[in-house]
């Protein structure tokens, strides 16, 4: 019922849109809506990961995948690493 994945991007957003490129790449015949309503039911939660300078690795956000709005996957920040203080929306 799940599965986990690793995608190299530099934000949540970026994600979403290196998937796109990735199903044109394979399916070069689907138009892009199409892709993004394959993405944004197949997907629930992004968590974005980062190396800091010391070299430690934090999780930077997690954002949940809400569907589509606009022809766009709408994403919602459940929470965003800060150094001062993590702040949980």
């Amino acid at each position: 019922d799940g599965a986990l994945t690793t995608l190299y991007a530099s934000n949540p957003r970026d994600a979403i849109a290196r998937l796109e490129t990735l199903f044109q790449l394979e399916e070069h015949t689907v138009p892009i809506p199409l892709i993004r309503e394959q993405i944004a039911s197949a997907l629930n939660i992004i968590i974005y990961t980062a190396r800091l300078r010391d070299g430690s690795y934090k999780i930077m956000e997690i954002v949940e995948v809400q569907g589509l709005e606009h022809d766009a996957v709408k994403l919602k920040s459940l929470f965003r690493y800060s150094r001062n203080r993590t702040e949980r929306m």
